[in-house]
């Protein structure tokens, strides 16, 4: 994850963490599960523009330990201008008094995905209200730095499946899922809430917003299989 926000010069992400076209949009930032905070001291010197939030959530008990390690950039956002907004803010699994705090706080998210199998239904309901895709990456050989990157263009998930269909032998310098190189479990998405689901009901109910009530304008229960299908894919080498 430090790796994608530090951006090296030798490696192209496709998306970017920051997309320059949108350098000076203001950006509310949201880490779920933020532990010591090691990723936010990554994030927060590269907000440079005024009007930046980054909200750091973790459970109550461990929050006062993300205030002492995130002191400078708490201190930063006081006093210089241009510094984002640091906020640590406890944000417990299912605690909607939490929830409701920071709900308006909402952009990207970074989330420990702790069990899969026990997070299915997150996922299953997450795919209903919001259009996600991985982070790929693609390392350049020395000769092709300075050159313009010819990222991908992937605007919805059937297409994206599309492209992750395309695995080829040559993986030297191919596009790869962020986090696949080194066989670990880390799985870095982008995601987008669906224009459309603005003008969905949201349920009171937890057990109801999980079982995809509201989702697509009705009162039925559904789910969404996006992320399975990732998964089933391999998120490894695309062109």
């Amino acid at each position: 994850m430090n790796a994608y926000i530090d951006n090296p010069a030798h490696w192209l992400f496709d998306p970017p963490f920051f997309n320059p076209d949108e350098s000076s949009r203001p950006l509310t930032i949201l880490e779920l599960g933020s532990g010591t905070g090691v990723v936010a001291a990554h994030c927060a010197p590269r907000l440079t523009h005024q009007g930046h939030t980054l909200v750091v959530t973790d459970l109550p008990e461990v929050c006062p330990l993300l205030q002492r390690n995130l002191g400078k950039y708490l201190a930063e956002s006081h006093h210089r201008p241009s510094a984002p907004k640091v906020l640590v803010r406890p944000l417990s699994w299912g605690n909607n008094e939490h929830a409701c705090n920071i709900a308006a706080e909402l952009g990207y998210c970074s989330h420990d995905a702790a069990s899969l199998s026990k997070e299915s239904s997150f996922w299953s309901t997450f795919g209903l209200w919001f259009s996600f895709e991985p982070v790929l990456v693609r390392k350049q050989h020395q000769s092709q730095l300075g050159a313009a990157p010819a990222c991908h263009t992937l605007t919805t998930n059937h297409q994206l499946i599309g492209v992750l269909r395309e695995f080829h032998q040559d993986t030297s310098n191919s596009w790869t899922r962020l986090g696949s190189s080194d066989g670990s479990d880390i799985f870095i998405f982008i995601a987008r809430r669906k224009p459309e689901s603005l003008t969905w009901e949201i349920p009171s109910s937890d057990e109801e917003l999980l079982g995809g009530v509201g989702a697509r304008g009705s009162r039925t229960r559904k789910g969404d299989d996006t992320f399975e299908g990732l998964l089933l894919m391999g998120l490894g080498t695309v062109e």
